[in-house]
This record gives C-alpha cells, sequence and structure tokens, in this order.
C-alpha cells in the first residue's frame, strides 16, 4: 500500500479488457477513476490483444471480453475467437468473463436459431457471464448461460437539470448503418404526424433523402449537453436493447423519455408501436403547451442513484476480483 492509500501495482488484481474498442477503453478508464485500490485495468481492444502473448506483457489474473460475442460465424468473429483461444492457452490460470452488451446477445440468439453457433460458444459456458440489461438474464438463460445482471457504469451529468425549452423539441438516436434497428422508420412516421415539432436526430451525420422536413440532424458534436438541454423528450425506439445510454443521458438531465424497454420512470411502448409511442408524444406536447409540463424529477433521481459511475465502477471491480480463485489473485 503506498502512501495514497491505493495498493501498490503488484498486489491488485490485473485485468485486461478485450473486444469492442469504444467500451473496452471506456470501461478501463472508468476502473482506473474509480476501483484503483481493487484492479489495474487495461484496455487491449480488438487486435491489440495480441500483446498478452508475448512473454514480458504483465500477466493479467481477468480477461474481460467485451462485445465480441463468443462463436460468432463472421470473419471478425472467427478470428477473434482465435486470438481469445490462443490467449486463454498463453493464459491458462486467467478466468475469462463475458459482459453481453446487446446487439452481441441479438446476434448470438440469432446464430443459435439458425445452428450456426461454433465451438468456441459452447467453450464460454464454463466462464463467468454479465448482463448489462435485466432483461438480458432470460435471453442469455436460453441460450444455457447463467449470468449476473451488472449495468455498464456511465459518466452521467449530475448538476441540476436546465429548465425544459421554450419550444417543446424530440431527440433520437438513430446511427446510420442501424436505422431500421432503432426504430428510425417509426421515428420518422412520429415526425409526419408532429410536423410542428423540431425532431433532432444523432448518431448521424445527415438525413437520409427521405427524412422530413422537421428533422434536423446537428453532426458530429464535441457534446451532446446542449441537445439534451434543447430537447424536451427522448425516443428510443429500438427493437433489443441493452439500459440505452441516450435514455440515461436523457433521465440525467430531466428529460421525458419513451421506450421500448420496462426501465422506470420512462414511457414505455412495444417495438413497433407508432400509435402507443404517438399517444405518449400527444399527452406530453398537451401538456407543454398548456404550461404544466416540467422536468422529470424522479426520472432524474433514480438514474443518478441506480447508474452512479463510482458505484457501477467498483461493483464492476468486485465482480471481476470475485470471478477470481484466490489462488491466482494479484
Amino acid at each position: 500500500m503506498n502512501a495514497s492509500g491505493v495498493k501498490d501495482r503488484e498486489d491488485r488484481v490485473r485485468v485486461a479488457i478485450l473486444g469492442q474498442t469504444h467500451w473496452s477503453r471506456h470501461l478501463a478508464r472508468l476502473l482506473q477513476r474509480h476501483a484503483p485500490d481493487l484492479v489495474d485495468a487495461v484496455a487491449l481492444p480488438g487486435s491489440t490483444a495480441v500483446s498478452l502473448l508475448w512473454p514480458w506483457t504483465p500477466r493479467p489474473s481477468v480477461l474481460l471480453r467485451v462485445g465480441f460475442r463468443p462463436g460468432a460465424s463472421t470473419p471478425r468473429g472467427i478470428a477473434f475467437d482465435l486470438l481469445w483461444g490462443r490467449i486463454r492457452s498463453a493464459l491458462p490460470a486467467a478466468t475469462g468473463v463475458y459482459y453481453w452488451l446487446g446487439t452481441d446477445l441479438l446476434r448470438a440468439t440469432q446464430d443459435a436459431s439458425a445452428g450456426r453457433l461454433r465451438s468456441p460458444f459452447r467453450a464460454s459456458l464454463a466462464d463467468r457471464h454479465l448482463a448489462v440489461a435485466p432483461w438480458h438474464l432470460e435471453e442469455l438463460e436460453g441460450l444455457g448461460i447463467e449470468a449476473a445482471y451488472l449495468p455498464l457504469p456511465y459518466e452521467l451529468r449530475t448538476d441540476s437539470p436546465s429548465p425544459m425549452p421554450s419550444r417543446f423539441a424530440v431527440l433520437s438516436y438513430l446511427p446510420a448503418n442501424r436505422f431500421a434497428y432503432y426504430g428510425g422508420t417509426e421515428v420518422f412516421t412520429l415526425a409526419r404526424q408532429f410536423s410542428g415539432v423540431p425532431f433532432r436526430i444523432l448518431g448521424a451525420d445527415h438525413p437520409p433523402e427521405d427524412a422530413p422536413p422537421n428533422v434536423e440532424y446537428p453532426g458530429r458534436l464535441p457534446s451532446t449537453d446542449a441537445v439534451f438541454k434543447a430537447s424536451s423528450v427522448l425516443l428510443r425506439l429500438t427493437y433489443h436493447d441493452g439500459i440505452g445510454g441516450t435514455v440515461l443521458e436523457a433521465l440525467a438531465h430531466g428529460r421525458h423519455v419513451i421506450y421500448t424497454f420496462p426501465l422506470p420512470y420512462t414511457n414505455i411502448v412495444k417495438p413497433g408501436d407508432t400509435d402507443a409511442a404517438a399517444g405518449f408524444l400527444r399527452r406530453l406536447l398537451d401538456q407543454d403547451q398548456t404550461g404544466v409540463l416540467g422536468t422529470n424529477e424522479e426520472g432524474r433521481r433514480y438514474v443518478l442513484a441506480t447508474f452512479d459511475e463510482t458505484r457501477l465502477s467498483r461493483a464492476l471491480a468486485e465482480a471481476l476480483l470475485a470471478a477470481v480463485p484466490a489462488s491466482t489473485a494479484g
């Protein structure tokens, strides 16, 4: 233990975070910030994980695989499974942990239904598994996987929310390469129904040619704070999801949310149910026009308490520590 109260590097459990680039780096950063006394975390996304095969690389006790489903039949999935297998063989004492994010679980379920799961998936059943959403537990159970629910830690704003904007506006997230999956068709249908309401879209630089005239694309932004402050409600109409980061951000800003998954203090609709979404949107718009639409204070309190980044980062570190046999820790 050093003078600052943080364990010396050799005393902490080393964690190598492999897989999806953004989330590998995100989790490593938060573990380094909030749990340096528990784990020594490093991000080695994608092919950079090959460095674990070098003999002079510090040996991790935990290999945390994020967002790359085992047994995928895609070229990238096959390549990563081969690399993962080599690393597991080179580090037989390391504990393997899988952190399922959302799309990876959807694809694994589809592969299982089509009989496309390869042998690395069966091998993964002996490892530990974490799920980012409670509704994922049943999906994973259907694949033969027993998992623990542990939400992803997010960096959420904690200061007082801005007042509702002077003009009612809708925000949504529709990445260009996954427009339909994120409910883009439904969002554009609602934009046409509510033609006097601005609809702002994150996730892509430019609108498609068939975008309604009241749809705006701000493009890449250094910060999304201003967009959330200028919005009254978030539409998240995905067909499959973890707990969407934009949902948590919207709630942290005190905004109202229409969502296709059962998160407290949101207005819940079924995927593809545009009529139900329109009903909630109409109610919120009417409240705004009569001056009674305030910030979503209950949702804000809930999300800041439930998804506190410090608590969740330390919970993840503790879960990784618990996965390591006592004889191999340190």
